[in-house]
């Protein structure tokens, strides 16, 4: 993320795939953004993976993949998302 700045703006558990070695990639780049300081958009992105700031005042930035991984985390863990 840091190194090229780009801010994919969907991470979600439908976009990650495990391939037969182990190896974890990440899908669908549709709505990804060269970004590397905070910016504002249309309402992107899948709301139960959003980000506050996102869903409320459609900004987004390279923090934006951080919070939807962590409701990522959350669902592997818990087997439910957040809300």
């Amino acid at each position: 993320m840091a190194r090229n700045s780009i801010v994919h703006r969907d991470i979600k558990i439908s976009n990650i795939f495990i391939s037969k070695n182990g190896t974890v990639k990440i899908a669908d780049f549709g709505f990804a953004i060269k970004a590397n300081k905070l910016f504002k958009d249309l309402n992107i992105g899948s709301p139960l993976y959003m980000s506050p700031e996102g869903l409320l005042y459609n900004q987004y930035g390279p923090k934006t993949d951080v919070w939807s991984f962590g409701v990522l985390l959350y669902e592997l863990i818990n087997g439910k998302t957040p809300l």
